[in-house]
């Protein structure tokens, strides 16, 4: 059937939510990007190119599980905007935190499988050439543990409609994770900054929670 279509004068107050809405998620989503990649940066800076080749390897099959994972983050957001929409906050608790049961499973088998054949897995797919630390794909699982946590801590501030706070707790991880870096990255190389992104994606789930 056919229905009645009329053009309106776009409302300024709803532009002015818009855009500042925008500006704050757009800022979110770069500055995680940078978060996500600033220790591969730092170490070809600081290291040598066959450690960023090495380093980028284990984070590459960590980040692998993280996109995965991050479908469930993704999942909930439609869940906890509706919550949000119809001002029911008892409703958004009860679905982040059931999120959180859904959110660690991945995470917690990655932390359990890298510590058990991660070297096997590392050198049947990438020769043994790309094991120069062992313990470095452990190190960047438990910090999946902690990015989880985060992530969904930050889909769920951004579906409560406050991107802005979103950006604050960001850029909080961000300075973290770059100081954390240059100071341990010289000190103890790929596994400074295997360290260096693990605590700083823990800084980072600190800071959502609060």
């Amino acid at each position: 059937g056919w229905t009645e279509r009329t053009f309106t004068r776009p409302d300024p107050d709803q532009a002015k939510q818009l855009v500042n809405f925008a500006k704050y998620y757009f800022l979110t989503v770069v500055g995680s990007k940078v978060f996500y990649f600033a220790d591969i940066i730092l170490i070809g800076l600081l290291l040598t190119k066959a450690d960023v080749g090495i380093y980028e390897v284990a984070w590459r099959l960590i980040l692998a599980a993280i996109i995965l994972n991050g479908i469930i983050a993704s999942t909930a957001f439609s869940y906890i905007s509706k919550s949000s929409s119809s001002e029911n906050m008892l409703k958004v608790s009860e679905d982040i935190q059931t999120s959180m049961k859904y959110v660690l499973v991945i995470p917690f088998a990655t932390v359990a499988g890298a510590a058990t054949v991660g070297v096997d897995v590392m050198t049947l797919l990438f020769t043994k050439d790309y094991v120069v630390e062992p313990y470095l794909l452990t190190v960047l699982a438990v910090g999946f543990v902690f990015q989880a946590l985060y992530f969904l801590f930050s889909r769920s501030l951004v579906a409560i409609d406050e991107p802005r706070i979103s950006f604050y707790a960001t850029s909080v991880a961000i300075i973290a994770n770059l100081s954390l870096n240059l100071f341990f990255i010289p000190q103890f190389g790929m596994m400074g900054a295997a360290f260096a992104t693990t605590a700083s994606f823990f800084i980072a789930m600190i800071a959502y929670y609060y």
